[in-house]
């Protein structure tokens, strides 16, 4: 198996490299950054149809687009992701730093956003794209040259120069989108190695305007967030810049605001019982198994070790109970109920009963660890699959969370105190408020 860390510096290197390539002062490297993470984690659609459809469709659009390059009355402009919880929070926290004098025009997703997507990424049409592919073809044999210590595959290789031309492209649209506005802006993201984000950014650091991107999860290395495409990155707190710093980000590109995406609440006893009532829980315990993905192998010997854990330390009036993700309603979980007779908590359980209820978190590379810590909850990661724990091996390195690879560990959880207090350094209103302080602070002349 390779390592991880040194295919994770190859691909680094090579982002690095690439940067000293650029087009009309676009980066090839930032424009190519989504394909190297995606690569990286091996998810990424290497295939001819995808790729030569995602480009025919940049291409097809841009020609119906052009009356969208416009002016827009706005200084600050965000580039959001998605139509998720935490992306939609973010943009409110991006929102409230609006003044007479300073809009703030929010691009994404399509009846979610000010401006979709479009109106930013579709204005290169084929002209533009022969003046990319031939700056490439002259320099194919330097930038294959720079791409051979990736050991990538012929369809591989072919995907990354169809990439690499369609992202150009948006690259290119989105600079000339930037030239069309008169006023000093200001450019952010939730994430500033998206596919389309990366383009934004790039288009940024061609015309020298000032941006900034936030964290918009928790941050599992080696590859993924550095090196940041923003002038800044606005984390959650001290871990996040501790894991930044060690991959290489300089200190004075992060800056520590908080997030509003975790709520501010109080965990109360009357609260607890009010959920555990609603839900006809016990009234001891209650240890919860969080699911990342309905991956059933993986789910399957987590599930093995929980149940070992309920057998060895569960006491009668305890409840061992599982969470799965939101995003996958529809997967079957039933087995285990049927198997191993757990009960799935129901998937519209509001964010203040899920934190009211839970005593103990058990998973393996779930964002929500992070946020159980912060409210005084204990965590266990379970370490018992092929693949690293993630942010559960992260919490382990920085904040001495317990990697569980047997029933007996389970005992560590009493043996170590939990202070989540250094993910977070505000949340709520509070995050809010610094994000539209340092918002309002670089709007000044």
């Amino acid at each position: 198996m390779r390592n991880p860390q040194a295919l994770a510096d190859r691909f680094l290197q090579t982002e690095t490299e690439l940067n000293g390539f650029s087009i009309e002062g676009l980066p090839l490297g930032v424009c190519a950054s989504y394909f190297f993470d995606r690569t990286f984690y091996n998810d990424f659609d290497h295939s001819l149809k995808f790729q030569l459809g995602t480009l025919l469709q940049t291409l097809g659009k841009s020609i119906n687009k052009n009356r969208l390059l416009r002016t827009f009355p706005a200084r600050v402009f965000y580039l959001k992701t998605g139509r998720d919880r935490h992306y939609c929070t973010m943009e409110q926290a991006v929102r409230s730093a609006a003044t007479p004098d300073a809009n703030v025009l929010i691009i994404g997703p399509m009846g979610y956003s000010d401006l979709y997507t479009g109106g930013v990424f579709f204005h290169a049409g084929p002209c533009s794209l022969l003046r990319i592919h031939a700056y490439l073809q002259k320099n194919k044999r330097k930038i294959c040259a720079i791409l051979k210590p990736l050991e990538l595959t012929k369809k591989q290789q072919r995907s990354f120069h169809f990439h690499l031309r369609n992202q150009l492209l948006k690259a290119l649209s989105a600079k000339r989108f930037l030239m069309k506005q008169t006023q000093p802006i200001l450019l952010g993201a939730d994430y500033d190695r998206g596919v389309n984000a990366c383009c934004w950014f790039a288009a940024a650091q061609a015309l020298r305007i000032e941006s900034f991107t936030l964290q918009h999860g928790v941050i599992n290395p080696p590859v993924g967030f550095s090196p940041v495409h923003a002038d800044e990155i606005w984390v959650w707190g001290e871990m996040a810049k501790k894991q930044l710093v060690k991959a290489g980000v300089s200190e004075q590109k992060i800056r520590l605001t908080g997030t509003p995406i975790v709520e501010t609440l109080e965990c109360s006893t009357d609260q607890k019982t009010k959920v555990r009532t609603k839900l006809g829980l016990k009234a001891g315990r209650t240890i919860v198994l969080a699911l990342s993905r309905p991956e059933k192998e993986d789910d399957w010997k987590q599930v093995q070790l929980f149940q070992a854990i309920r057998k060895e330390f569960g006491k009668p009036h305890d409840n061992f109970v599982v969470k799965v993700h939101p995003s996958y309603p529809n997967a079957d979980y039933s087995w285990l109920l049927q198997e191993f007779d757990l009960k799935v908590l129901p998937l519209d359980l509001t964010y203040p009963e899920f934190m009211n209820l839970v005593d103990i978190l058990l998973a393996h590379n779930s964002g929500i660890a992070s946020e159980v810590l912060y409210y005084g909850k204990q965590v266990g990661i379970l370490d018992v699959l092929d693949q690293i724990p993630g942010n559960g091996m992260e919490l382990h390195t920085w904040l001495n969370v317990p990697l569980l690879r047997t029933a007996h560990d389970f005992m560590q959880l009493d043996e170590l105190p939990m202070n989540g207090s250094a993910i977070f350094q505000r949340t709520g209103q509070a995050a809010t408020q610094e994000i539209v302080r340092n918002i309002r602070q670089r709007l000044q002349p």
